[in-house]
């Protein structure tokens, strides 16, 4: 065999050696590809579930946030609600008729511990209807107007105790046994922030 033939066949093989690395070195090129594309297409997939967890767990943050919100101001708004209730009630207690009054005083006055020195200490609106009482009823309690506010009612005051039986207080001690059924009333029949449009019912229907 000639040098020119040694060469070509050399040359030849050298080709066809070439040509395979060439063919391997594609297919593993398209392999690597096609694996690049499916990692890609599995993390944008990820990214995109990532993505709407995050953005359901805002909102639901969100729901939780407003909702919380709105509670606060439902209870605000039924706390104020509430509140103008028995406020209402002091004023209607001390919008009573005389007689009425007369019998409330009458018995908190005579349950009044008998010692000496008591004082009774009378609002300015129920002055002249607790001395009445003590006069009727003999008692010889003190009588005067000392620093007292309020719509009715009085506070006793001994050297060793006091008694306040104001209106206010009188509607503060019995608040907590009706305040549910008040609550029940207004949420139930009322929406919240309707207001009032009618006075409020007495102490006395209240604690029906």
């Amino acid at each position: 065999m000639s040098l020119n033939n040694i060469l070509n066949t050399i040359k030849q093989d050298a080709e066809k050696e070439i040509e395979k690395i060439e063919k391997d070195s594609e297919q593993k090129i398209k392999e690597m590809k096609n694996k690049y594309i499916s990692l890609l297409e599995e993390a944008g997939k990820k990214v995109v579930e990532e993505a709407k967890l995050m953005a359901e767990k805002k909102m639901e943050q969100k729901k939780f946030k407003v909702k919380s919100e709105m509670n606060s101001q439902i209870l605000q708004t039924k706390k104020q609600i509430m509140d103008e209730v028995f406020v209402k009630s002091v004023s209607t207690l001390a919008s009573l008729g005389i007689d009425e009054q007369r019998k409330i005083l009458e018995f908190l006055i005579k349950f009044l511990p008998k010692v000496k020195d008591g004082k009774i200490n009378a609002t300015k609106n129920s002055l002249v209807l607790i001395k009445d009482i003590c006069k009727s009823i003999g008692s010889d309690f003190e009588i005067t107007t000392d620093k007292v506010d309020g719509e009715g009612g009085f506070i006793f005051i001994s050297p060793k105790l006091e008694i306040n039986d104001l209106y206010k207080t009188l509607v503060d001690l019995v608040r907590e046994d009706v305040e549910t059924k008040v609550a029940e009333i207004l949420f139930t029949q009322a929406p919240i922030g309707a207001g009032f449009t009618q006075a409020s019912k007495p102490l006395t229907e209240l604690e029906a």
